[in-house]
């Protein structure tokens, strides 16, 4: 028994993100967007010893394996087509080859057999033909003799007039002769003896004009001419306007074959211009084939890992859509990384996780954050790992469990972004969603159901989500007013309130008649003061605090405190750089509020 077994070079095989790749990944389309993966997996391919490369150069072996097979099977596809070209016009070209040579043989047959066609022509006359085939004079009767010889008496006795006349008469030159004579005698008799002939003959000479009759009466009567001689002059005009037109027949016979031959030649240039064409029209299909070959093998291999990278990253829930949307997923992964950036830097993880007094029940959760990995559920985590992908042998970030602490002490977070037009100076519109971002992941940290509002602030304010602060812009004024105003309404009646204010500058613009109106400092400082004012006076307020970037004069800074005091808070002046760990410390150094007795 024969035993086949099967290909195995095109057998699966899994692809997966290392944890490493994974953050890296997540930091670049943050931060540039998903075309950020198409840079990484160039970098990743020219260092050449990550799981990428490896995939990548194993693609380009087995697309080059795939293109040398492809190559052959073209190659025999194109000398095919070639062949079958060359048939077609091979049979053609013969075709044509047979017509012109039988066109060929008919006009050398008709211009060698030209007096045949004459002869032809002539014997198929009636008259001419009687003339021709005539063996012997006929006898004419006794009476048309009698009257012959009476003619040549009256000519003889006659003969001195005549004579003068003749002198006195120019003569008549002879009409050309053909290539068939008449018989040299017996016409006369011929054409007295057959009625035939002499009807055939009468019948020419009919036709003549009248002046041609008078001409040929006048001769006779001068004895130049008789009836023999007029009828060999009427057959040899016959015989010339014969030829003439047997000429004539065989001219235009033969302009037709050549024309028509003409036609030949041209359709057998015309067949072999089609030929070159078409093997042209070949050649740029190879190269178009094999240009569609190199650029196959030169993309393809990183095309394919990118959607291998996209679809691992799809499926982890950190992208959706055509656009490859971030999710908030992803803005949480990438808070959790920024988050640990800013607390490392700080020497710390600060106090996530204390709480004044309680035990909180655990849940079973995906992991969030590095610094939960100590509390992982390893049965639950192989489980989820190998129902999401079954093929890849190994646990990434995405599968693991952890058991999260759920506390009963809750903490309320209102966060306020500046992004007034001068935020684009010096990288401070970035420290401060770094900030949002850092802040967000370690109150949600300390308790996932803290709950944390985000606020942007220009000329206006709006309430925002983490996506719209990290996808932001500057633009506008400072409406510090209007940003203590919104504050309140998210304060917690519970005092567990956390308000921070993340800006550049002064006030800028205020809120009249609930309309935001930019302009006259004086005014925004004095909303700003009243709106920080009723801000104190909220019960459920815990802390307020003031990050002001880069204060560009020391009045500046006690415009600030002027505000925070108001407030029943205080100011910070930051760098940029330090903004995200300054906040974090600002917020992890407080405890998490006790619930209410």
């Amino acid at each position: 028994m024969k035993l086949s077994l099967p290909d195995c070079r095109g057998r699966a095989d899994p692809f997966a993100l290392s944890p490493e790749d994974r953050r890296e990944l997540v930091r670049r389309i943050a931060e540039h967007g998903p075309g950020a993966i198409d840079d990484f997996i160039r970098e990743r391919e020219a260092a050449g010893d990550s799981a990428i490369a490896q995939r990548v150069r194993r693609l380009r072996e087995e697309l080059l394996r795939r293109a040398e097979e492809l190559k052959k099977r073209l190659a025999g596809e194109f000398r095919e087509k070639e062949e079958a070209i060359e048939a077609a016009y091979r049979a053609r070209l013969a075709e044509l080859q047979d017509r012109e040579r039988m066109l060929r043989e008919d006009l050398d047959r008709l211009r060698s057999g030209e007096g045949a066609a004459l002869q032809a022509a002539l014997r198929a006359n009636p008259a001419i033909g009687i003339a021709l085939d005539a063996n012997v004079a006929a006898r004419p009767p006794w009476w048309r003799r009698a009257l012959r010889w009476l003619a040549k008496l009256l000519r003889v006795l006659l003969f001195p007039i005549l004579w003068l006349l003749r002198l006195v008469t120019p003569k008549r030159k002879a009409p050309e002769a053909v290539g068939l004579a008449l018989p040299t005698a017996g016409v006369g008799d011929l054409y007295l003896a057959n009625a035939e002939f002499r009807a055939a003959v009468k019948e020419r000479l009919r036709a003549a004009p009248t002046s041609e009759k008078v001409r040929r009466a006048w001769e006779r009567l001068l004895g130049r001419e008789d009836y023999e001689s007029l009828v060999r002059k009427a057959m040899q005009q016959m015989m010339i306007e014969e030829a003439e037109r047997v000429k004539r027949d065989t001219q235009a016979r033969a302009a037709s074959l050549e024309e028509t031959l003409a036609d030949i030649l041209e359709r057998e240039r015309q067949a072999a211009a089609e030929r070159a064409g078409a093997g042209e029209a070949l050649e740029r299909e190879r190269e178009a084939e094999a240009r569609r070959l190199e650029e196959a093998l030169r993309n393809a291999p990183e095309a394919e890992v990118k959607e291998a990278i996209v679809d691992e990253l799809v499926a982890a829930g950190l992208l959706r859509g055509a656009t490859l949307l971030p999710t908030m997923q992803f803005l949480d992964r990438f808070a959790a990384m920024v988050y640990q950036e800013e607390t490392a830097r700080g020497g710390g993880q600060g106090a996530a996780g204390e709480y004044a007094e309680g035990e909180g029940h655990y849940r079973r959760e995906p992991l969030r954050s590095a610094m939960e990995i100590s509390r992982m559920d390893i049965p639950a985590s192989l489980l989820r790992a190998r129902s999401r992908h079954p093929h890849v042998r190994r646990m990434t970030e995405d599968d693991v469990v952890i058991y999260r602490e759920e506390r009963e002490s809750l903490t309320q977070v209102v966060l306020i972004v500046d992004r007034s037009g001068s935020m684009e100076e010096n990288g401070r519109m970035e420290a401060a969603k770094r900030a949002a971002l850092a802040l967000h992941h370690a109150v949600k940290a300390r308790n996932p159901r803290n709950r944390v509002d985000l606020l942007l602030m220009d000329t206006s304010l709006r309430k925002v989500s983490l996506r719209e602060v990290w996808e932001t812009e500057p633009r506008g004024f400072t409406n510090t007013g209007a940003a203590l105003r919104m504050a309140r309404g998210f304060c917690d009646r519970r005092g567990r309130t956390l308000v921070y204010l993340i800006t550049d500058g002064l006030p800028e613009a205020y809120t009249k008649d609930g309309e935001d109106v930019a302009g006259h400092p004086q005014k925004a400082m004095a909303y700003a003061k009243e709106q920080a004012r009723l801000l104190r006076r909220e019960s459920g307020l815990a802390g307020f605090v003031m990050l002001l970037l880069e204060p560009k004069d020391e009045m500046y800074v006690k415009a600030a405190e002027e505000l925070a005091r108001e407030a029943g808070g205080r100011v910070l002046p930051v760098d940029p750089g330090e903004l995200a760990r300054t906040l974090l410390k600002q917020f992890e150094s407080r405890p998490a509020q006790a619930p209410p007795a």
